[in-house]
């Protein structure tokens, strides 16, 4: 085993010996990480590794401890004057003299690289986000995805729709600004809507002239969410007229929540009670065709990930439907919508950049972005 500065090379050797370090073959030996000043390597197969730390000039063999290394290690980062590494599903972390064992995982797949970012090491498993520090590891299960409250108040162009609820029967009124209840402000007569014995409801925002919005009725014990529409108009008075309020989606699965809208589509969550409050993302267009779900379970697929100023970034997503993301100290956050097919994030120049699918003048082609980690500091 040899060292370098870059200019000079010298063999590494034993703490108080000129013995240099030497293995039986190249798959005895395991460079790992750098962690401050030291570096850290293994020696050995199977039941036999040795855990080894550079620290200037000289290796010594790391004892305390050592009992832990039963495998071959998956995985390592450095973070401060420690490493944090993975073997199989057990998290640990060495310094300079001892090993420890700050976690398992139990019946977990598809771990991503150890990532350091800041003061911890993070890292991606089986949808969730971890951070691990050289006492613990924590799940950062938390994801805001900048849901909006609108108050029970939405504008659609010169419009305001609220709703009106009395005793669990539910009417939605619409009115123009300037009037009240008694000058004009009418409510919509959607039979559909009248029969529901309602728990809930939200005003979920508008998209291109309608409003969204979501009723919830008790079935028997159970909750049920559905999504509605409506461009202004009850149900029609005259035979051959079509409905202005109807139901879209008849059970979405859970409470949903405004995200944002895009010129392509309207967005929100669905946060699913059964399922230990998972979290997906739909869109709708305001019809039943093309209103669904695009991500099953928040923040989706991670494409891309890098750590800026301490803080880890990602952009995740389906092709159509890319997100920057962030992670916070107990979760991740959605920073902002991306262009399609937003990929290849890195970092230069103490910015993000990344490419991404956009309209130019010789039509849809690759184009550059760069982002300070806001959603108004990301631009083309």
């Amino acid at each position: 085993l040899w060292r370098t500065n870059g200019i000079l090379t010298a063999p590494v050797t034993r703490l108080n010996s000129s013995d240099e370090i030497e293995v039986v073959s190249a798959a005895d030996l395991k460079l790992l990480a750098g962690a401050g000043d030291q570096f850290f390597f293994t020696i050995g197969t199977g039941a036999n590794i040795r855990l080894w730390v550079v620290d200037g000039h000289f290796a010594t063999e790391i004892t305390d401890g050592a009992a832990e290394l039963t495998a071959a290690v998956d995985d390592a980062v450095g973070v401060g004057d420690h490493m944090i590494f993975r073997i199989a599903d057990r998290i640990l972390v060495a310094d300079t003299t001892s090993i420890t064992e700050i976690h398992e995982h139990s019946d977990a797949t598809n771990y991503s690289a150890l990532t350091s970012a800041g003061d911890r090491a993070v890292y991606k498993l089986d949808d969730i986000w971890y951070a691990a520090d050289a006492m613990d590891v924590t799940a950062l299960d938390s994801i805001d995805a900048g849901v909006q409250d609108n108050g029970g108040l939405v504008a659609v162009d010169n419009t305001l729709y609220y709703f009106v609820e009395d005793n669990g029967q539910l009417t939605l009124w619409r009115g123009t600004p300037g009037e009240g209840e008694d000058f004009g402000a009418e409510p919509l007569r959607v039979a559909a809507l009248s029969a529901l014995d309602v728990v809930d409801y939200k005003l979920l925002g508008a998209f291109e002239g309608s409003v969204l919005f979501t009723v919830t009725v008790d079935d028997g014990g159970n909750e049920v969410t559905s999504l509605w529409t409506s461009n202004g108009l009850g149900d029609p008075l005259l035979g051959g007229q079509v409905a202005g309020t109807i139901q879209i989606v008849a059970e979405l699965g859970g409470k949903a929540g405004f995200v944002t809208v895009t010129d392509d589509a309207f967005y929100f969550t669905v946060t699913d009670a059964d399922d230990d409050g998972v979290i997906s993302l739909w869109s709708s267009e305001g019809d039943a065709t093309n209103t669904s779900e695009l991500i099953a379970h928040l923040p989706g697929t991670v494409q891309s990930q890098v750590v800026l100023e301490d803080t880890t970034y990602f952009i995740a997503g389906p092709t159509n439907t890319r997100i920057l993301w962030k992670l916070t100290d107990d979760g991740v956050e959605i920073v902002t919508f991306l262009p399609r097919a937003a990929s290849l994030l890195t970092v230069a120049g103490g910015q993000l950049a990344f490419t991404a699918r956009t309209e130019g003048v010789y039509g849809v082609g690759p184009s550059l972005w760069v982002s300070d980690g806001t959603a108004d500091g990301t631009r083309m």
